[in-house]
């Protein structure tokens, strides 16, 4: 059988039709790159000290971004992905709260 350019050597694949065994070089680097990522979001909006403005409530991205003196798509798209890690949540209005990790954000203002 002739391996697939999408079957690396070994015959695991990379389809989701294989589990991941935790060594995967794919898996791996997506993790490395993930953290990477989540770990600029989180010096953004440290530096920005959004956890500070949302400690009271609930905000949207506009009102954030105009607290913090941020482009509110940018913000927006900051604290989305922040949505994922879990360490803020979005409501059914757009509106951006903490989570008990978020919480644990330093603020950075002043």
């Amino acid at each position: 059988m002739r391996a697939s350019i999408l079957t690396p050597r070994g015959g695991a694949r990379h389809d989701g039709a294989m589990a991941t065994t935790g060594n995967d070089p794919f898996e791996l680097l997506s993790r490395a790159l993930d953290g990477y990522l989540t770990t600029h979001l989180l010096a953004v909006v440290t530096q920005l000290g959004v956890a500070e403005h949302l400690a009271d409530g609930p905000l949207d991205a506009v009102e954030l971004a105009t607290l913090v003196g941020a482009d509110p798509d940018r913000l927006r798209r900051v604290l989305r992905g922040l949505v994922v890690e879990a360490i803020l949540a979005e409501d059914e209005h757009g509106r951006f709260s903490l989570t008990p990790a978020g919480e644990l954000l330093p603020s950075v203002t002043g």
